[in-house]
């Protein structure tokens, strides 16, 4: 399971009037101001009228963005909103694994050890926004192929004398894809 919380604007914030819009003040929930950003003239800034930005004055690239945010899903906290978005998903996180060793002896003083081993794991983390606008990178999958191998030579040349060889190696290769438009 894989859960998301979060805050999105509201309907009436999308369109620009943030008049129902409030934050905290210590313990006080006020009302939420918000200023025209080319008013800075003199250092003095004007606010909106009823806190509601114009439609002539809406961001052309905010409102083409705007269809990829989610709607909320919840009322969130009562003085501000916050946390309004919730949804609930699953992770897919599939491994693949095969471990080998063989063990041979010979004779008496001559040992030997082979052994191999393989491992492949995906890991897709959920769509939350359920759309191209989705926030997991690893949208496509993320996966991880590891090869490994080993190898041991022992000999008893005498009670007092051993002869020892190891080898081994290991690869692994992650792989993180772009995320797959939905």
């Amino acid at each position: 399971a894989s859960n998301l919380t979060g805050t999105f604007p509201t309907e009436l914030e999308r369109r620009g009037d943030f008049s129902r819009s409030f934050k905290r003040v210590g313990a006080n929930c006020v009302a939420q101001q918000i200023y025209d950003p080319f008013s800075t003239a003199g250092g003095t800034r004007t606010a909106f009228p009823n806190a509601v930005i114009p439609a002539a004055r809406m961001d052309a690239v905010a409102l083409k963005v705007m269809p990829f945010v989610p709607q909320p899903t919840l009322g969130g906290d009562a003085c501000t909103g916050a946390n309004n978005y919730y949804v609930a998903s699953a992770e897919k996180f599939d491994v693949n694994q095969l471990d080998t060793k063989v063990d041979w002896a010979p004779t008496t003083g001559n040992r030997f050890l082979f052994g191999a081993s393989y491992r492949k794991s995906l890991q897709v983390t959920p769509n939350f926004y359920n759309n191209i606008a989705n926030t997991g990178f690893t949208s496509a999958g993320f996966s991880n192929i590891s090869w490994g191998g080993r190898m041991d030579y022992t000999r008893i040349q005498t009670a007092s004398l051993i002869f020892n060889v190891r080898l081994g190696f290991s690869t692994i290769t992650q792989d993180a894809p772009p995320a797959v438009p939905q």
